[in-house]
């Protein structure tokens, strides 16, 4: 262990942030209980009805996980959220313990700290997403890389594990080739670690990596490699060239996901790595988060992006951020004390807006009081996408009575975009009808076997205020009927507008 780690007090600090991360392990798990689902997790519940090798936008760990999980807790919220919050919480564990042997107890507590409360893992801490099982993956590779090439372990058993945990990670999220990539680069800088990269061991882990692969291999070569063409060519050609004022837009979300403050400090890690070359800690650091970080960068200048992408490079460069202010606490308490504060000021208030605003409508009023007299819609509050979609049900299920009353067959559901029809997929346990120009998973679902038996019928088209869209302009069905919009409401507060359609003699879609 870091003989420099004992200058600090970490009795305190290291309590204090075992408390806080198992206490947010304890709410999230609380909060999954009693949530609807977001968009994301909803799309892959619905892919543990059809349970593949590998899907389109992802590989398939996410859908294996969440049908473990509702094999365990049923079609719950729970039951799909439950195997992210176990990947989330071994996340910070693997953190923790890689920052103890890198710097010891308390620089652990401090990246513990900042995993725990960063916007970008707590806020998306709560969510099943590919990110958490990759994420997992990300940080048991780096734990055993450090094992092997920092602590000169070079067991046999150790290389398969590492690559082990990058096949885990690959069939959860592409992201972590990146990883990969930065692993060689690491064994490259350093002359005694370069010859790992003849022996045996070397390849034994990256052939184990491979052999994780081949669900996803199988698939694409079933559909003629969709997947590829969607991660390298279409989701990289729809951006226009480079664009500075996106590029400007990925910054500043970058600032507001981490907090200026811990950005900033990121930044600092690299600039000191750079200076301490010669130290393989801060090399490992910094060798194994930039190159994913400055990929995404450059990728946003050129395409669109997602803030949430670069999150993987920032869980090493926490380590070292905790490490620069553990350091620097002593030497220059008034400096690093106003790190810290800045650091908070971001924290609590967007972990205070996030987690209580999910359990109670308290966005628009803070708003209200923050900006009186600008205007304010119901899609400005993220906690939204959490709620409706049961009530929306009961009014289809509404109009279903009237069309039985009469001695009809009941209208089946459709929807346009994945977001809106696996959610109503969920809370109806229902086969929906995705009407969307589109591509994305439910292209591969719902073929003409698919949708050939419903020729003729009718159907309840629903939308809400975020993906309006009016079916009569799809050319699917003989007429449409819009209906009064059901608003839903949390408490006084305006929640979602469902629009909703019955649309009859459904014709099918041109091939």
């Amino acid at each position: 262990m870091n003989s420099t780690a004992s200058t600090s007090p970490t009795s305190p600090l290291i309590k204090l942030a075992v408390f806080a991360a198992v206490a947010m392990t304890i709410l999230r798990a609380i909060l999954s209980a009693k949530l609807g689902l977001g968009d994301d997790e909803a799309y892959y519940w619905e892919w543990t009805r059809r349970l593949e090798l590998s899907y389109y936008d992802h590989p398939a760990m996410v859908a294996w996980l969440i049908k473990l999980g509702t094999l365990l807790f049923g079609q719950t919220p729970l039951g799909v959220r439950s195997f992210g919050l176990v990947c989330n919480a071994v996340s910070g564990f693997l953190l923790w313990r890689l920052s103890e042997r890198l710097f010891g107890k308390a620089t652990a507590a401090l990246a513990l700290f900042f995993y725990t409360f960063a916007p970008i893992f707590s806020l998306g801490g709560l969510l099943m997403v590919p990110d958490a099982p990759m994420g997992m993956a990300w940080m048991a590779v780096a734990f055993l890389v450090w094992c092997i090439l920092g602590e000169n372990d070079d067991r046999w058993s150790l290389w398969v594990l590492a690559g082990a945990a990058l096949g885990f990670g690959l069939i959860s999220k592409y992201t972590i080739v990146l990883l990969a990539g930065s692993v060689v680069l690491l064994m490259l800088s350093e002359p005694q670690w370069r010859v790992y990269l003849l022996r045996p061991k070397f390849w034994l882990a990256v052939v184990v990596a491979a052999l994780f692969c081949l669900p996803i291999v199988l698939w694409n070569v079933q559909y003629d490699w969709p997947t590829i063409k969607f991660h390298l060519h279409d989701r990289q050609t729809g951006g226009g060239g480079a664009n500075f004022g996106r590029w400007g837009q990925f910054f500043a979300s970058q600032l507001l996901v981490l907090g200026p403050a811990l950005l900033v400090l990121c930044f600092g890690v690299v600039a000191v790595a750079l200076r301490r070359w010669s130290e393989v800690k801060w090399r490992f650091l910094v060798l194994l988060s930039v190159p994913t970080f400055a990929l995404f960068c450059l990728q946003a200048l050129y395409a669109e992006f997602k803030p949430h992408w670069p999150a993987p490079s920032y869980m090493l460069l926490f380590i070292g951020g905790a490490e620069l202010m553990r350091a620097g606490w002593q030497r220059r308490p008034v400096f690093w004390r106003s790190v810290a504060a800045l650091i908070l000021l971001i924290f609590v208030p967007l972990n205070f807006l996030f987690y209580c605003g999910a359990m109670t409508p308290i966005i628009p009023k803070i708003a209200r009081v923050v900006a009186p007299n600008a205007p304010w819609e119901a899609k400005f509050d993220p906690t939204n996408d959490l709620y409706g979609w049961d009530q929306a049900l009961i009014e289809a299920e509404k109009i279903r009575a009237a069309f039985r009353s009469r001695g009809e067959l009941e209208p089946f559901l459709s929807s346009s975009r994945y977001q809106l029809v696996s959610q109503l997929a969920f809370v109806s346990q229902e086969q929906v009808l995705r009407i969307s120009p589109g591509k994305d998973q439910y292209s591969f679902w719902q073929t003409p076997e698919f949708w050939r038996p419903l020729l003729g019928q009718n159907s309840i088209f629903i939308t809400d205020q975020r993906f309006e869209r009016d079916p009569r302009g799809d050319g699917v069905f003989e007429r449409c009927e819009v209906q009064p919009p059901f608003l839903y409401y949390r408490g006084e507060e305006l929640a979602r507008q469902f629009n909703i359609w019955i649309c009859y003699g459904f014709l099918g879609f041109k091939s």
